[in-house]
């Protein structure tokens, strides 16, 4: 088939010459077959394009859409990690409001029983998350003690929904 292509240009060659045709009608027939196969090449590119984007988009839809949501700690879990501490920290006083866990120490020497107080409160309860909403430490500031740390604990879930992923 690749000869039968040559030859046909060949005796496209052979009649302009024989014809006496100008150069110009020559450069005119090769610009046309070159702008046929470039147009031809493109429409392949797009149609594959095509196919190929539709492909994609059926395949996602069916994949698992990973969801993560926080889950705050309970009222009770908040109480039985104060009740836990209690006993351990007696210069410390613990706090359950507005879901959060508050600790508040009133001697200002008492610093490395605050750290150890925050150190083991994060680590009370295993696969759960701690945040800090207001903290402050020294004294001449505007705080319920001269330590004070209200902290938040929350629980990750995580979940595979099936359904069309975003």
């Amino acid at each position: 088939m690749f000869t039968g292509g040559i030859r046909f240009f060949r005796r496209i060659a052979w009649s302009v010459a024989r014809s006496n045709a100008s150069l110009l009608a020559a450069i005119a027939w090769v610009t046309a077959v070159a702008a046929t196969a470039g147009a031809s090449h493109q429409i392949y590119n797009v149609l594959s394009d095509i196919r190929m984007n539709g492909q994609v988009a059926s395949d996602l839809q069916g994949l698992p859409k990973l969801v993560i949501k926080k889950e705050p700690l309970s009222l009770q879990e908040y109480n039985l990690i104060a009740e836990q501490l209690v006993g351990t920290f007696r210069n410390a006083r613990f706090d359950v409001v507005n879901n959060s866990l508050e600790i508040r120490i009133a001697n200002i020497n008492d610093y490395d029983d605050f750290r150890e107080i925050v150190r083991a409160v994060m680590h009370s309860k295993q696969g759960v998350r701690w945040s800090a909403s207001k903290v402050c430490a020294g004294s001449g500031i505007t705080c319920p003690a001269s330590y004070y740390v209200a902290m938040q604990g929350y629980k990750l879930n995580f979940n595979l929904e099936r359904g069309r992923a975003k």
